[in-house]
């Protein structure tokens, strides 16, 4: 399974009308709009269909059948339709936040968003024969200002599988357990990674009481996410929102001796030694942090922050 993730930006504007009723039968007169919602100058914009979003044109899908043979592809090539997507030769696709478009005109601009990016990656995916889903990815609230207003920033990403692997689902989902366990088995054999997969065939074996078997399957697959920087970024990051800052540390840090590249796992260490008040740690941790991360808005939040603590931290030392 590969997870392709970026950010993106939405801004909604709701107009609210109420009726409400009070115990003495008086109703509140309805709100009236104001007279600028009709304002003739506002023009419509046309919005594209679910067809003109996805769709590939011919050019793409030739490129496409040229990368990936027939007979490869499948989740064993997905790093290769990442790089595909981020290095291909001179024509490579880079960040812009507020890039939201349309597959065929993320791929020809050579500019994309989260959003944008999970689009093309998902027509991509569809087109080589594998399925994709689109994930809102849970942060905590995070706001950006961009050309002075105020914007709410969310995050979508894109799992990547193999259709072959839904059959056992299914078959496990009617009580077929033996033919369940068949296709398990059989698209474990096809990608031996398959950690899905192997997940569900510890269920099975749950439920049809071999508890042996299941516990053999999820502690291999508790060693497979030792090795996981993300996992230990992950429990770091609980650990923090308890204000448990000792195991978050300890998460952060082995996070980053499995994976010195990662950038989260410096941020992590950086704020959690800043709410211990130990700033010259937060702001080093912070440089590296910069330092590794991968796109220029990462980029520029680190920086804001260095220079934030960097008055902070000189105000302490001054009183």
């Amino acid at each position: 399974m590969t997870t392709l993730t970026l950010p993106t930006k939405l801004v909604a504007i709701l107009l609210l009308c109420s009726l409400s009723a009070c115990t003495n039968t008086h109703k509140k007169p309805a709100l009236i709009a104001p007279e600028m919602t009709n304002n003739p100058s506002f023009t419509v914009l046309p919005v594209e269909n679910s067809t003109e979003i996805f769709v590939l044109n011919d050019k793409i899908t030739q490129q496409l059948d040229l990368a990936f043979p027939t007979h490869k592809r499948d989740l064993n090539n997905t790093k290769k339709l990442l790089n595909f997507l981020l290095e291909n030769g001179d024509a490579s696709l880079s960040y812009q936040a507020g890039a939201t478009l349309a597959a065929n005109q993320a791929y020809s601009d050579l500019n994309a968003n989260c959003l944008s990016l999970s689009i093309l990656a998902y027509s991509m995916a569809e087109y080589l024969g594998l399925d994709g889903q689109f994930q809102t990815v849970h942060i905590p609230e995070y706001w950006a200002v961009s050309n002075g207003y105020n914007l709410l920033t969310g995050h979508i990403n894109l799992v990547v599988t193999q259709r072959r692997n839904s059959l056992a689902v299914l078959l496990r989902l009617h009580s077929q357990y033996a033919n369940a366990e068949l296709a398990y088995n059989f698209a474990i054999a096809l990608n031996p990674d398959n950690n899905t997969a192997l997940g569900n065939l510890a269920l099975l074996y749950q439920l049809t009481e071999r508890g042996e078997l299941a516990d053999e399957i999820l502690t291999k697959l508790d060693l497979k996410r030792q090795t996981n920087p993300y996992y230990h970024v992950a429990l770091g990051n609980d650990a923090y929102l308890i204000k448990n800052y000792q195991d978050a540390i300890k998460h952060f840090n082995k996070a980053k001796l499995i994976d010195r590249q990662i950038h989260d796992s410096y941020f992590g260490l950086a704020r959690t030694y800043y709410q211990l008040g130990d700033f010259k740690q937060a702001y080093t941790q912070l440089r590296f942090a910069n330092k590794h991360a991968d796109f220029e808005h990462d980029k520029q939040r680190y920086h804001n922050k260095l220079q934030a603590l960097r008055a902070m931290t000189v105000k302490v030392n001054n009183h």
